[in-house]
């Protein structure tokens, strides 16, 4: 689907879900599209490689004990708030398109999954985050979710990937809807989630 005529206004696309459903692999995919079509991409991730990034993902094998939730979700808004002041408003502001492999809704999904309040959450990063144009959420079983985790991570260490904690996680994704929010299944091969994805952005830049 050629787009002879790119878009010159920065859009922020965002790639979401449990873990399992393949978002990097989606992500890099889509970019790689985007940019065989013209387009200027920044592509990027949330947590990020910076140092709030890297204190985020040592709780992923540390633990989480050594921290509170309030103090969880606080180190999430630092990370964000250096993204969107050193990658995403300059590239949005440059006319580039942004595609993220997570952004807020997994704050919110998976510290929603903790205890926090759901609304609250959402406001709080709206405060300081832009709000996608586009957010494709996919969906998978919680049974092929974590046979995918396994498969490929080998023993399935963090909490959020037990199947209950896994199960909250998914509830509140199912929960995000809204007209810049589209939802597509995740269970088939990776070409062919890829194949959805793109046809689902591709659609949405003709629109705009």
């Amino acid at each position: 689907m050629k787009n002879s005529q790119p878009t010159t206004k920065g859009r922020l696309l965002v790639i979401e879900g449990i873990d399992g459903t393949g978002k990097t692999t989606v992500v890099a995919e889509l970019v790689a599209l985007l940019r065989d079509q013209g387009y200027d991409v920044v592509a990027s991730r949330e947590p990020t490689d910076g140092p709030w990034g890297q204190k985020i993902r040592g709780l992923y094998t540390k633990g989480r004990e050594s921290i509170t939730p309030e103090e969880e979700v606080q180190w999430f808004l630092n990370d964000r708030l250096e993204h969107v002041a050193q990658v995403i408003r300059p590239a949005l502001e440059s006319g580039n398109l942004v595609v993220l492999d997570r952004y807020y809704h997994s704050t919110v999904a998976y510290q929603g999954a903790r205890g926090g309040d759901v609304q609250t959450l959402f406001q709080r990063n709206l405060d300081i985050a832009p709000e996608p144009d586009l957010t494709i959420i996919l969906d998978l079983t919680l049974d092929e979710a974590l046979r995918r985790v396994q498969e490929f991570r080998g023993d399935v260490a963090d909490s959020f990937e037990q199947r209950d904690e896994l199960a909250k996680v998914q509830r509140i994704y199912d929960s995000m809807q809204g007209e810049n929010i589209k939802h597509l299944e995740a269970g088939g091969t990776p070409a062919e989630v890829c194949k959805k994805v793109w046809y689902s952005v591709a659609n949405y830049l003709e629109a705009v």
